[in-house]
């Protein structure tokens, strides 16, 4: 049975997996299109969708929690700028 699981481990350790989301995140929000497998990149939907909502909400706080996940501010700031108001 596949009660109660939450994500996919795709053969990673937690730190492997979380820093590698990290990546693939920023790299999505400089590039806008990311070359990935399925299994990553529907697990990484489901964080990318939680930092454009952020960006959405637009508060200062949001702003602080998506500079501790992404991995450039710059990222940070194109998101804000850029793909919050697109996806309003």
């Amino acid at each position: 049975m596949k009660n109660r699981i939450r994500f996919r481990k795709l053969g990673r350790t937690t730190s492997h997996r979380q820093a590698m989301f990290r990546n693939m995140v920023t790299s999505l929000i400089e590039h806008e299109r990311v070359r990935t497998t399925v299994p990553k990149a529907k697990e990484m939907r489901r964080i990318a969708d939680r930092v454009v909502q952020w960006a959405k909400e637009g508060d200062r706080d949001r702003r602080a929690q998506a500079l501790g996940f992404v991995r450039s501010a710059a990222m940070v700031n194109k998101l804000w700028t850029e793909l919050a108001p697109r996806y309003k």
